[in-house]
């Protein structure tokens, strides 16, 4: 009865907050869960209760989300827009769970943030990693937050299985970072390529040798591996560099060299709808 409650408590919440997370969503024991010795029923009862209310920005995620699927075919929304739009979400949600502070933050500290909101950002996209081909384990890992992203809660309001790629797909990303176009998982790549640079500090080279290992050994196409590799260095060289003290406006920038358009274009979303 109290997780019936608990699920009643979710559904209104997360309808007033502008996506109807799926019932069927919450009850799912996942091996990252079971691994942290929980189940679906713990689980819910940590969150559904108004103190964890600041941290349900899933219900915002995916309101964001669907706004973008129900626009997707008439092309009024992008898979790239709602994506990076995700990042104000982000950054209104760490303003609500974190203390402020008048003190001066070091730039360790500054960097320390910024880590933090890419982090929850990644898990809201997207929620995956890669393997380490040396230890056939993880990356990273977002433990048992991995299954808290739109694309899961996506296929449970569906009731079928989807990839990544095709809860996504690559709209409004520019053509040199897609390559050919079954290339389609651009926002998974994109947000495990930043985490792996300006997380984990893996370098450029590092990630490029993979896929160029890809090509070698038949895994990709050359196009495609071309496309993956410009998208590592754009981060490099794009976004990576003033994220952390400039995060919201480094976004927009960054949206609109994605798109392929000038430097300090407006890409306000009525500007976006024009220029597809």
């Amino acid at each position: 009865m109290q997780y019936a409650d608990n699920l009643i408590y979710l559904n209104e919440y997360t309808t007033a907050n502008g996506g109807s997370i799926p019932t069927s969503f919450w009850y799912a024991r996942s091996p990252e869960i079971i691994e942290n010795g929980w189940d679906e029923y713990g689980v819910v009862q940590q969150i559904a209760v108004p103190e964890a209310e600041p941290y349900l920005l899933l219900a915002k995620g995916y309101g964001r989300f669907l706004q973008f699927k129900a626009a997707e075919a008439s092309g009024d929304d992008t898979a790239l827009d709602a994506a990076l739009d995700m990042f104000a979400l982000v950054e209104d949600h760490w303003t609500a769970v974190t203390p402020t502070s008048e003190d001066a933050v070091s730039a360790e500290e500054t960097q320390g943030i910024a880590n933090g909101k890419l982090l929850v950002w990644q898990s809201l996209v997207a929620g995956s990693t890669r393997m380490n081909p040396l230890t056939g384990k993880p990356l990273f890992s977002h433990s048992i937050f991995a299954r808290e992203n739109v694309g899961t809660m996506y296929e449970y309001d569906l009731g079928e299985a989807m990839s990544i790629a095709d809860v996504w797909g690559v709209t409004s990303f520019a053509s040199q970072f897609v390559g050919i176009p079954e290339n389609d998982n651009q926002v998974e790549h994109m947000s495990i390529s930043m985490l792996l640079q300006m997380v984990m500090a893996e370098p450029v080279a590092v990630l490029d040798a993979i896929d160029e290992e890809k090509v070698v050994t038949g895994q990709a196409d050359a196009a495609e591996a071309n496309a993956d590799m410009a998208l590592n260095s754009a981060i490099h060289n794009e976004f990576a560099p003033s994220f952390a003290e400039n995060g919201l406006r480094t976004v927009e920038q960054w949206r609109c060299f994605l798109k392929g358009m000038e430097q300090g274009s407006d890409c306000t979303l009525k500007k976006r709808q024009k220029s597809k």
